[in-house]
């Protein structure tokens, strides 16, 4: 994923929290950031996070949080935001 991300373009990015027992949204969205800057929206899903999760996210640089299940209404709704 980050390598297709160095060489394409993105507006948004949607980032599931938990990638693998070591590797969570944030960690990628750091490395998405070192490579782009803020030329993109991100937002982290999961089924669950904790209220000081949500913070640590959105310090982290994520938009928001969209629970699963995802809809495409529900995508809309963000990304309009």
């Amino acid at each position: 994923a980050l390598r297709w991300a160095n060489a394409n373009h993105f507006d948004v990015v949607l980032i599931d929290y938990y990638l693998t027992p070591t590797v969570l949204a944030h960690h990628v969205l750091k490395d998405l950031r070192a490579m782009k800057g803020d030329s993109f929206k991100a937002f982290v899903l999961s089924n669950y996070v904790d209220d000081q999760q949500a913070r640590d996210l959105r310090s982290a640089g994520f938009a928001d949080i969209i629970y699963k299940p995802i809809t495409l209404e529900k995508f809309r709704e963000h990304v309009k935001a």
